[in-house]
């Protein structure tokens, strides 16, 4: 064991950790590259609107708005994007909306699910 720690000079654990550093870099600098060049062109452009936009339509959903409706509440297009929204019931006052975005050829971009609780009023 002696033996061993005096042949491992600081200069090789050195090396070897900027080696295993610039190594993990490259790697994963590849692996960016290669997400965006085999993603389709639709999904990387849209994104962010597809969350920006779903973010506001859920945001401004109430549960009063929500209470007694069922099925699909939510249709509309945009330049490249198409929104549908769908209401289902989760528990008892407790309902799921979950909208989906599609792009113009009908692949699904993203898609986004919030429990509201409705409740009637007195």
């Amino acid at each position: 064991m002696a033996t061993l720690v005096k042949k491992i000079k600081a200069t090789t654990l050195v090396e070897t950790l900027v080696a295993m550093t610039v190594l993990s870099l490259v790697s994963g600098m590849a692996m960016i590259i290669f997400i965006q060049v085999s993603a389709p062109a639709s999904s990387v452009v849209y994104l962010m609107e597809a969350q920006q936009r779903s973010a506001e339509v859920m945001d401004t959903l109430s549960g009063g708005y929500l209470e007694g409706k069922r099925g699909r509440v939510l249709e509309w297009e945009t330049d490249k994007l198409y929104y549908e929204g769908e209401l289902l019931e989760y528990a008892e006052e407790v309902v799921q909306v979950e909208l989906n975005v599609l792009d113009n050829r009908g692949r699904q971009v993203y898609q986004r699910r919030r429990l509201y609780y409705v409740h009637e009023e007195e």
